[in-house]
């Protein structure tokens, strides 16, 4: 994905350039302010735009009901949605659909798997400052390494049973 600041889209043609770049490219565009992402611009047909349409305004929903109404109006809305998606699949068997709804599915199913690798490969790799807890992986394993003292069949010792100071045998 190419990122974009907002001062180098004004000396490089302005925003009439960033949409003719999304067109010919057909690949999405982050938009920054001071290093911080604000938007982010993507290729979209009609069909894809009422998709988009249709899942903000669900997210406005929730949100709005969790907080005028609680958890559980969020859950019950979310069941009705649900159930009306099982009586559209129904309605699409009837009419003869089952190969479209078996390409669908396994389309999301495909495009919903590569989605969680990629983040979690992009979360195993991240280091953020100061997270003590950052995952590193063995190349040889794949796995998690274990911090020093961490993994051991012994516990580590504690700062007060740590080395001790040597004593002498003279006497004074």
């Amino acid at each position: 994905m190419k990122k974009k600041g907002i001062g180098e889209i004004a000396q490089n043609g302005g925003w009439s350039a960033v949409l003719r770049d999304i067109e010919q490219s057909n690949e999405p565009t982050v938009i920054t302010r001071g290093n911080v992402v604000v938007a982010v611009m993507m290729p979209c047909n009609d069909a894809m735009s009422r998709y988009l349409e249709d899942s903000l305004m669900l997210g406005k929903v929730l949100s709005v009901l969790t907080k005028e109404n609680g958890i559980e109006a969020a859950k019950e809305y979310l069941v009705h949605q649900m159930l009306l998606g099982y009586i559209a699949k129904m309605g699409l068997i009837g009419l003869g659909g089952t190969e479209m709804i078996a390409s669908i599915e396994t389309n999301i199913g495909e495009r919903m798997h590569a989605s969680m690798l990629k983040h979690q490969t992009m979360i195993a790799g991240m280091h953020l400052p100061g997270d003590r807890a950052t995952l590193r992986s063995d190349p040889s394993t794949g796995k998690p390494r274990a911090k020093k003292g961490e993994g051991a069949l012994t516990p580590s010792p504690s700062p007060k049973e740590g080395k001790k100071r040597p004593t002498s045998s003279r006497k004074r």
